[in-house]
């Protein structure tokens, strides 16, 4: 191992995190190499000596990159999220195999913190489906008795109805692009930020995107609840929850079109 470039790698590395205090023999490798992804190995080495705020850092600046990798991989945005809270725990402990203090002092600066990452939570991530498929399937819940009034739970249920209809009648308006757009905001559970770089277009085209697809769903379900909901007094406002939650259902049951490379239409 050349000195000389350890020390400039681990100079590099301090300059791009000058709030984590790293000393340099905190920092010597054990591979015997000269790490390339020097501000990653860096961050990785001050997580491992349990420096003050980089494990915070750490998640900070992965924690969405890993879960839209995992969205994209076909997790659901609730399996992605227990992965991850689950995985950054791990991370910490010590491995069954080496002389690390903790998982991430595993991480050998060779190729990027946020591929490393990524292989590690998708293998947990398969490793919970795996996991869940063995399980045998348990009995449904006994449904439990009513305590509303039947009169006003016939009509919420009535509404309820209608709106699930609007929601499937107007998921075949919405043109390919408004689709994925609002599958991945509602059934993903992403940031538009995400969803941009998911499609490949601009955080504005997003923006329109999500525009338009709500103005026609909206559209659709204005129409057909226009006997049962008075939107002039309100109506959007107590309805915005159930629309949220049948948005979240409906759109987590249809798949995302195929990608285009494209950025646009």
């Amino acid at each position: 191992m050349d000195p000389g470039r350890l020390r400039l790698a681990y100079e590099r590395g301090r300059r791009s995190h000058p709030d984590l205090e790293l000393d340099f023999r905190a920092y010597m490798p054990s591979h015997g190499r000269v790490p390339r992804a020097v501000s990653d190995y860096y961050l990785a080495r001050a997580c491992e000596a349990m420096a003050p705020g980089s494990w915070e850092r750490l998640q900070l600046r992965y924690q969405r990159r890993v879960l839209a990798y995992l969205v994209r991989r076909g997790g659901t945005a609730r399996d992605a999220q227990q992965v991850l809270d689950e995985g950054w725990g791990w991370l910490s402990t010590p491995p069954q195999h080496g002389r690390t203090q903790t998982r991430i002092g595993l991480y050998d600066g060779s190729g990027s913190l946020q591929a490393w990452l990524a292989t590690i939570m998708w293998r947990r991530l398969t490793a919970l489906w795996r996991k869940r498929a063995s399980e045998p399937e348990t009995e449904p819940a006994e449904p439990e008795p009513l305590s509303e009034d039947p009169a006003a739970t016939a009509a919420q249920d009535e509404i309820a109805r209608r709106l699930g209809d609007a929601l499937e009648d107007a998921w075949l308006e919405l043109t390919e692009r408004e689709l994925e757009a609002m599958v991945l905001k509602y059934g993903h559970d992403m940031s538009q930020r995400d969803i941009a770089r998911a499609m490949r277009v601009g955080a504005p085209r997003v923006t329109r995107l999500l525009q338009a697809g709500t103005a026609r769903l909206r559209a659709s379900i204005e129409e057909r609840l226009a006997a049962h909901v008075d939107w002039q007094s309100g109506g959007w406002e107590r309805l915005s929850t159930t629309v949220d939650r049948m948005l979240s259902r409906t759109s987590a049951e249809l798949e995302v079109p195929e990608t285009k490379e494209s950025g646009d239409e």
